[in-house]
């Protein structure tokens, strides 16, 4: 197999020697880190076809020969094997003529000053930067100085690497004022090698330095960017936000490689973000998994949680999901919630959003190109509507929100933000009867149902005052600690008239 081509030891990728042997033995292409497909797109927002191109440790890679089939007919590609370029020159020699070869060391290349407009690394970086040594930091050092040298202002150095921590520390602290620095997320189809070595498939980045003009009567520029899913990038105060976005996506795809080889341990989640990061999550997945006897309608599901509903038991602890799997029959279930704040189309939208994310977190073993359920409630997902937000001076800022509850009842909750998983109450609504008796049908009509009780621990309580001799017959005070929203004190006043005062201490601390 090709697994005897890689080294024994990272530090080997340094050596001219292992890369003169390892194209001696294959002289077939190798690409690391993707194929031009994986990486096209990027290419060709920075880089014009009439731009002059360097590529810095070409190997044997497709990648000049697929971007000079396709109108970038400058390009100038160096290696440091001299073998691996002896064969590219021959191989190249009759199809793209204008394409040059040369043996080149990339700490000392020969080019003149600004000569490029830009320059491709495809692994070239990875493959010296494979520790923190003193040596090895030098060398990393002389290659972007000579990087930097050869480019134009405005030139671009376009590097595609997996980002480790090392190699992204040493990466941000060398392109730290005086360049535009992008980061794109490469969606790679086939597992990289490297990453089965690593014990995952590691996720692949393509950051693109923009080299600035720098001028002693300006302030140095620092400016940091990723790329969103569509066209849009979002800015970064500092470095710090390059560095957040890559470690979770890193982190998020160690996730996928446990999750896909193994059954969870310990609950597992996993929040989605749309562009507009102001709004927090859009999505939440939680995987739930079990034992594969209990799975009796198949390996996979996923299921959507209704707008409103996330804070049911069902839904939102660790044994209602267990037993909503469980009702499910599936092995696995990625309950889907939605959040507050969001704007949600029908249950096909939803669907469309979520698959591709949600089959990420599915194990291994499943057949290929097969639909797998997604279940819900009902037919649709449901209504949520913020009604009401404001901020209390001890607990902070809430909301009142309104969904449809079971079997289509409107109901009316009140959340703490500091909270934003906890119902403090919940009351049913109910539409209001007009001067004839009849219930009107207008929006503004909904009242709250204080003879309806939702939480099971205010029916216990309720109860509970059954031991008292005549409660209903007979006046009596009582006291309750801790107000809440009001429903509890409201049903006891409806429905025990002669309870006489009702008095409540609310207990908090300032």
């Amino acid at each position: 197999t090709n697994m005897s081509l890689l080294p024994r030891s990272h530090q080997q990728f340094q050596l001219k020697q292992y890369w003169d042997k390892f194209f001696t033995r294959r002289d077939s292409p190798f690409e690391w880190y993707g194929e031009y497909t994986d990486l096209c797109h990027v290419i060709h927002r920075y880089v014009k076809p009439g731009n002059k191109i360097l590529v810095v440790g070409c190997g044997n890679s497709k990648l000049s020969e697929q971007l000079y089939d396709v109108g970038y007919q400058s390009i100038d590609n160096i290696d440091i094997s001299e073998i691996v370029i002896r064969q590219m020159a021959l191989r190249n020699r009759q199809k793209r003529p204008k394409m040059t070869f040369a043996a080149m060391d990339v700490q000392r290349m020969d080019y003149g000053d600004s000569a490029y407009d830009c320059v491709i690394d495809k692994g070239t970086l990875d493959a010296l930067l494979t520790d923190e040594e003193h040596a090895t930091l030098e060398k990393v050092d002389k290659m972007f100085s000579e990087i930097a040298r050869v480019l134009k202002v405005a030139g671009r150095y376009l590097l595609v690497t997996l980002a480790q921590a090392h190699i992204l520390e040493k990466l941000l602290r060398a392109f730290e004022s005086g360049w535009l620095v992008r980061v794109h997320h490469v969606t790679v189809e086939s597992p990289l090698t490297t990453g089965r070595k690593l014990g995952a498939s590691l996720p692949v980045f393509a950051f693109v330095m923009t080299k600035m003009m720098t001028s002693c009567s300006l302030p140095t520029m620092k400016v940091y960017e990723y790329a969103n899913n569509g066209d849009s990038f979002t800015r970064c105060a500092s470095v710090d936000g390059i560095r957040e976005y890559v470690t979770s996506l890193q982190q998020y795809s160690m996730v996928k490689y446990h999750l896909a080889k193994h059954p969870i341990e310990s609950p597992v989640y996993v929040d989605l973000w749309s562009d507009d990061e102001s709004l927090g999550p859009r999505y939440t997945l939680h995987v739930v998994d079990l034992p594969a006897q209990l799975g009796s309608n198949g390996m996979f599901a996923i299921f959507i949680v209704p707008q409103g509903r996330q804070l049911e038991w069902l839904f939102s602890t660790e044994d209602g999901r267990r037993q909503l799997a469980q009702s499910a029959g599936y092995q696995r279930l990625v309950v889907v919630t939605l959040h507050r704040d969001h704007r949600y189309g029908g249950v096909e939208e939803v669907k469309e959003e979520i698959a591709s994310r949600a089959l990420e977190l599915a194990q291994d073993g499943l057949p290929q190109l097969k639909k797998y359920p997604v279940l819900t409630l009902g037919d649709d997902l449901g209504s949520h509507t913020i009604v009401h937000r404001g901020t209390s001076p001890i607990s902070g800022p809430y909301v009142v929100e309104e969904f449809t509850g079971e079997e289509g009842a409107q109901v009316r909750r009140l959340v703490f933000l500091r909270n934003p998983l906890l119902a403090q109450t919940e009351v049913q609504m109910k539409r209001e009867k007009n001067k004839t008796n009849k219930k009107r049908s207008d929006s503004s009509s909904l009242i709250p149902d204080l003879h309806f009780l939702f939480f099971d621990y205010h029916k216990t309580i309720v109860a509970s005052l059954s031991l008292i001799q005549d409660l209903c017959s007979s006046e009596h005070d009582i006291m309750i600690i801790g107000l809440g929203g009001g429903a509890l004190p409201s049903y006891i006043h409806q429905v025990l008239p002669k309870s006489g005062d009702l008095l409540i201490i609310d207990v908090a601390t300032e």
